[in-house]
């Protein structure tokens, strides 16, 4: 080939390049961020009277689950001053009262009055749960000589989550944690943290029920 030919093939082919060259991606559209959900809390013990001071423990397990799932909470105080609205005439009105927890709750298992209180806090959601039994059964194993003592602890919590855009119940049901404690003639079982560990037992299920609710959208 002469050499004035292939000077025009190679000038040819060099203009031709940026035609194959791929355009750089555009950025992608930035997705718009996720809605936080606002939702309260009510917890009561509808159980043993012993087990009152368990409320907060199993309302802060709750919180920080939800929060986890991306749910702003809405605080402890509002809730507490909204559900006196709720207890009936002559009830006492101590916030602290187990006794005003208990009416309060009276009134509140009443589905429109569930939902007025979520509408004037302006929550998305509501979760009520409730301690509803806590008890231990003792099973006697003797096998090879030994003689063994399984305690089996049982602790039931009622919960129902209320939609206050779609002005109903979501879902509800009763969530059952248990442990086993043994222990023999020279060893007993130690309770330790027990009651603690059935309590986040329980908040697990509970909050698996909104976390799946929360992901269809």
């Amino acid at each position: 080939m002469h050499l004035p030919r292939l000077l025009a093939a190679l000038l040819a082919f060099a203009l031709a390049l940026p035609a194959f060259a791929q355009s750089p991606a555009s950025p992608a559209p930035e997705a718009a961020p996720a809605r936080a959900y606002q939702a309260a809390i009510v917890v009561s013990n509808r159980a043993d009277a012993k087990l009152d001071a368990q409320v907060s423990v199993l309302e802060d397990l709750l919180s920080a689950r939800l929060a986890d799932l991306g749910f702003q909470l809405i605080s402890r105080e509002l809730v507490t001053s909204n559900l006196r609205a709720f207890l009936p005439p002559g009830a006492p009105a101590d916030a602290e009262s187990a006794a005003a927890a208990r009416a309060a709750e009276a009134a509140f298992l009443d589905q429109s009055s569930a939902l007025r209180l979520a509408q004037n806090l302006g929550a998305d959601y509501l979760l009520h749960a409730s301690i509803t039994s806590y008890g231990s059964n003792l099973r006697t194993v003797t096998a090879y000589g030994n003689t063994l003592n399984n305690h089996d602890y049982t602790l039931r919590v009622a919960y129902k989550v209320l939609d206050a855009r779609a002005g109903g119940a979501l879902t509800g049901d009763v969530v059952e944690a248990r442990r086993t404690e043994q222990g023999n003639a020279n060893a007993s079982a130690t309770l330790g943290t027990l009651f603690d560990d059935l309590l986040a037992d329980a908040s697990r299920q509970i909050t698996a029920s909104l976390r799946t609710r929360a992901a269809a959208g």
